[in-house]
Parts: C-alpha cells; sequence; structure tokens
C-alpha cells in the first residue's frame, strides 16, 4: 500500500472499529447512520407467581490504583482549582459586591441543518483563528527533528490530542471500539512510513491496544533506517498527519458531520491548553502541520 492509498471508507468502518457500531444508549440503525434513532426499546414485560432475588454477589475487594496524569490533565486540572477557588471569593463577598452574573441563552437542541451548519461554521472560525496563530508563531525547523527531546516532545503532544479524541469520542460509543480505531489507524499509516514500523509495540513486546505511539520505538526507528529517511521532519509530519487523517474521517464516516464538528471545534479549545507543559514551537508544528491540515482534507471531502 502506498502512502497516497492511505485513507479510509464507508465500507472499510467495521474493521476500523471492529465491529458494526453502536452509540451508547441508542441502537445503530447501520453503519454511519447513528444520528438516527430506531424505535425505543420497549419496558420487558412483568411475569406472574414469585420472583426469586438474586443471590448477593461476594462483595469485591478494593483494589490500590495508580493513577498517572498527563501535562494536558495536569492543566485541565489546575485551571479547575482556579476556577473554583475564584467562585468561593465570589460567594464570600456581601451580596451588593459581587460580581453580576451574565445572562446565558439556553443552547437550542442541534436538530437542523442550521445548527449543524452554525457549528461547522464556528470550528472553521477556530481552525482559521489557529492557522494565523500558527503564522504570527515560530515552529520547527530540520534541525530541531535532530535533537531527540524534541522528537519526544513532539510525539508526546501527538498523543495529547490522541488523548483528548478519546475522552469526546467517549461519551458517544464504547472504549472497545475508540481503541480499536486508534489501533488500526496506527497500524495502517505504520505500514508505509519506516519511521513508525513496529510502533504499536512496546519495548516488552507487547501490543498497544490504545493506539498510542511507543516513542523509545521511533527513536530507535531514526537511528536504525537513518540512510532511508531522507527528510526526517517531513517523514514525522507526513506520518502523524496521515494518522490524525484516518482517525478523524473514521468519526466523520461513522458517527455522522454533526459530531465530528464537536469533535473539532473541542479539540481546536483544548489544544490551547496543551501548549501549557510544551514548547511552543512543538506546540505550533502539531497544530499547524498536523491538525489543521488534517482537517481541511476532511472537511473538503464528502
Amino acid at each position: 500500500m502506498s502512502k497516497s492509498d492511505l485513507t479510509i471508507g464507508q465500507d472499510d468502518l467495521e474493521e476500523i472499529f471492529g465491529g458494526k457500531l453502536e452509540i451508547k444508549g441508542r441502537e445503530a440503525v447501520g453503519v454511519g447512520d447513528i444520528l438516527f434513532d430506531s424505535a425505543p426499546a420497549k419496558a420487558p414485560e412483568k411475569k406472574s407467581g414469585t420472583v426469586k432475588p438474586a443471590p448477593e454477589s461476594p462483595a469485591k475487594k478494593e483494589e490500590t490504583k495508580i493513577i498517572i496524569r498527563s501535562k494536558a490533565e495536569e492543566a485541565y486540572e489546575a485551571q479547575a482549582k482556579a476556577e473554583a477557588q475564584a467562585k468561593i471569593k465570589e460567594e464570600a463577598k456581601p451580596k451588593e459586591e459581587q460580581s453580576p452574573e451574565p445572562a446565558v441563552d439556553p443552547l437550542p437542541p442541534m436538530d437542523s441543518e442550521n445548527d449543524v451548519d452554525d457549528l461547522i461554521k464556528r470550528a472553521q472560525e477556530i481552525e482559521n483563528e489557529m492557522k494565523q496563530e500558527f503564522l504570527e508563531n515560530e515552529s520547527l525547523k530540520f534541525t530541531d527533528f535532530l535533537n531527540e527531546r524534541t522528537l519526544m516532545q513532539v510525539l508526546e503532544v501527538f498523543d495529547e490530542v490522541r488523548k483528548i479524541v478519546e475522552a469526546e469520542l467517549s461519551a458517544f460509543i464504547e472504549q472497545k471500539a475508540i481503541s480499536h480505531m486508534m489501533l488500526r489507524t496506527l497500524e495502517k499509516t505504520a505500514v508505509s512510513f519506516i519511521i513508525l514500523k513496529n510502533s504499536n509495540w512496546n519495548s516488552g513486546g507487547k501490543l498497544r491496544e490504545n493506539g498510542s505511539i511507543d516513542i523509545e520505538r521511533v527513536i530507535k526507528n531514526t537511528e536504525t533506517y537513518n540512510s532511508q529517511i531522507q527528510e526526517l521532519d517531513k517523514e514525522v509530519e507526513e506520518a502523524l498527519k496521515t494518522i490524525f487523517y484516518m482517525r478523524i474521517k473514521s468519526v466523520r464516516l461513522g458517527l455522522g458531520k454533526e459530531r465530528y464538528a464537536v469533535l473539532k471545534e473541542k479539540l481546536m479549545t483544548k489544544l490551547n491548553i496543551i501548549k501549557a507543559g510544551y514548547k511552543k514551537e512543538v506546540v505550533n508544528f502539531i497544530k499547524g502541520n498536523v491538525i489543521v491540515p488534517a482537517f481541511e482534507k476532511g472537511d473538503e471531502e464528502k
């Protein structure tokens, strides 16, 4: 498969998502047709007679969980704490000193074509603002990719993007389908980009089922296949852009353009939080060379 052949079609969705795609709380009429509810499920009929109570299941032991937060998640948490503290201070003031709350109009249900068009238009405005910001700020140069730490940060920021997409999609579809889509799009891309070779496996030989890229493997590939990689910056850019494009194309085909537009707007907004923990040149590279071009390509296609 050549690099130009890497795309997603309607017939590929079941393979990409690992089966028939179903939205939470609803039954999908068909793949890519989940915006339309099927007939509501009927409540189960009560049977006459005595019903034996179900045996109580033994109490499960609580397991100690270790939670590792990413830099972006730490930034979200810090922002939430700051807002909470500001709210507490505001409420502690006498009523006459408190700032009046701005009137907020309730959001209308998004059930018309105009609502979807408005959402897409707003997402496009945010994309244009990001593109302008990218042009006004520095980005990475070819020599920067020769620095191992810089390349690691590029891959770390790209994984932050994967986590945002995963979190947003979890409201609509099951985690198993999300992980399967993330992994399959990585595997398909790795076939054509030598820098991603075997990057779907960790150093211990375990499959990275969530579709995250093994950074150590990529670093090793840059050394092993140095003579075959002519322009490292372009190889990284095209590889990451291809993965991201295939993921958002899968979302658009599988969940419809309304949810695609919602995902696009939320991702563009949250990218501004990610940059708190990384070099601005790295974040600008991911935004301007990977995310924006992939969305532009996805928007153009039917």
